[in-house]
Order: structure tokens, then C-alpha cells, then sequence
């Protein structure tokens, strides 16, 4: 199973092949503890610093609901992720 952003998108094609059906069990298990790079039950912080001209668009999005964020004394935006 693989996760990806919609906005990460450059095209699409139909093909003329099912999709494959998942149960809810199977999806909870995978994405039940996280989501994407969050994924997992153990669980570790990490620190992310943007510069001042991605943090634009980085600071405007919730990435996890308990993530820390903060502006340094350089502008740059710091994002914290459990």
C-alpha cells in the first residue's frame, strides 16, 4: 500500500484494471498509528527547519495533531513532528 499528495500529481490514466479492494481492518492496521512519514507505533520526534520562503506554505498546513511549531530569531520556520 503506498501513500502519496494529491498535489504531487503531474497526470493520470484510466487503466482497464479493478482496483484492489481493502478492508477497514487492513487500512487501520497500516494508517491506524499514523499517517505517511508518522506511521508506526513507537514513537520518536523529529525536528524540521524550513527557510523563511518554504515556510510560506509549510506553516499554513497541519501536519499531526501534536505537532510544536515556532519562528527562529532567522525567520525560518521549526516544525516539530512526533
Amino acid at each position: 500500500m503506498r501513500t502519496f499528495l494529491i498535489d504531487a500529481l503531474h497526470g493520470a490514466e484510466k487503466l482497464n484494471q479493478r482496483a484492489i479492494d481493502v478492508s477497514e481492518e487492513e487500512l487501520d492496521a497500516v494508517l491506524g498509528a499514523g499517517y505517511g512519514i508518522y506511521a508506526g507505533r513507537e514513537v520518536t520526534w523529529a525536528t524540521l527547519r524550513f527557510t523563511r520562503w518554504q515556510a510560506r506554505w509549510t506553516s499554513n498546513e497541519i501536519w499531526h495533531p501534536e505537532q510544536r511549531s515556532r519562528y527562529d530569531d532567522e525567520g525560518r520556520y521549526i516544525l516539530e513532528l512526533p
